[in-house]
């Protein structure tokens, strides 16, 4: 046998789509190269070509195994920190002169919900508790507060709703599910309170969803 056959992949680019948070040492990917030759000249060894990204040696991403082209993480990843990676494999045989061939890998984190909402100020979801003055004469409709919140992860997982929970037998606010904002649903009358202590409740739509809440006395 003469040594005129150079590995190959079967794809030249190859995209691994990997969840956040996974574990140190777990299998990303295995890469598989074929060889026609026979014994040593085709006898394949994998190695991983570093390509520029964000001036980080590639390993402190990940490691190959240059016997079974199996690829772990070296690193827990952050989707809020690293969304993705690029590098290239290369498979080289055992022959003098060597051939070898490269497929490209794209690595994209996947996003979890490891996230809570956070409500912003001025107001607070640490425990405090806020205030808002209305008029006795409000009437249906009159905008009371609105109720910020972030979320640091993306998609559905960042996706807020707002909800209220108010003391059983009251029914004179209502909070805009998407939007945060409390109003009144009608006017006041004689027998309601003078004060109406509020727990609004923030909730993402990950899984399981993560929530923050906080208090407003109205």
């Amino acid at each position: 046998d003469v040594n005129d056959n150079a590995p190959k992949f079967q794809e030249p680019v190859i995209n691994v789509y990997l969840k956040e948070n996974s574990l140190v040492g777990s299998t990303i990917l295995k890469v598989t190269a074929h060889d026609a030759d026979i014994k040593e000249n085709a006898d394949i060894k994998y190695t991983i070509v570093d390509v520029k990204n964000n001036d980080t040696p590639l390993s402190n991403y990940i490691s190959i195994n240059a016997e079974t082209g199996e690829i772990l993480s070296a690193k827990s990843f952050n989707f809020e920190e690293f969304k993705q990676f690029r590098f290239l494999i290369q498979a080289t045989d055992s022959a003098t002169p060597a051939l070898s061939s490269s497929t490209s890998v794209n690595v994209f984190i996947l996003d979890e919900n490891d996230n809570s909402p956070v409500i912003l100020p001025p107001y607070s979801d640490q425990g405090s508790v806020n205030s808002e003055n209305i008029p006795y004469s409000a009437e249906a409709g009159y905008f009371v507060a609105k109720i910020r919140a972030v979320d640091a992860d993306s998609g559905y997982n960042a996706l807020l709703s707002y909800h209220i929970s108010e003391p059983k037998g009251t029914n004179l606010f209502r909070i805009g599910t998407s939007s945060g904002e409390i109003r009144t649903k009608r006017r006041m009358s004689d027998s309601d309170l003078k004060t109406h202590p509020l727990i609004i409740m923030v909730t993402d739509h990950g899984e399981p969803p993560l929530s923050a809440s906080m208090s407003i006395d109205v």
